[in-house]
């Protein structure tokens, strides 16, 4: 957020946070069912849910669902469950280690098997920084 509050002007920036906030609030309830046409533009509750929904792995807009569409991502809700979480729990409540938890993970998996932590490094800079 830090670069965009340097390019607009603060009033500007202020109005977009709330406003982003304000729909991040309505796309998080169960209150909210299908939104018809709307649901081929628009991130809807609907499609958050399958996102919180394990394995997860979909859905990743914040606001126009296009882009999961366009890119494979998406998966549409068949039912409304209310199941949601991680695929698999953490071993930390620690934020800082949670936030590494899934590079832990992919080191102790055979998805990386036999890369030093500079490979690792390099590799996942490469994939940030393409």
């Amino acid at each position: 957020k830090l670069p965009c509050a340097l390019l607009y002007h603060p009033v500007v920036f202020a109005q977009h946070s709330a406003m982003n906030t304000l729909y991040q609030f309505w796309i998080h309830t169960t209150l909210v069912g299908s939104l018809g046409p709307l649901e081929r533009i628009l991130n809807t509750a609907s499609h958050h849910r399958m996102h919180h929904r394990p394995p997860g792995n979909c859905n990743y807009a914040g606001v126009l669902i296009i882009w999961d569409i366009m890119f494979g991502t998406f998966i549409p809700e068949d039912e409304q469950k209310d199941h949601y979480g991680l695929a698999k729990q953490y071993s930390t409540f620690d934020p800082f280690w949670a936030n590494l938890e899934h590079l832990r993970r992919m080191a102790a998996s055979n998805q990386v098997k036999d890369v030093t932590p500079m490979q690792l490094a390099k590799q996942l800079s490469k994939m940030v920084f393409k």
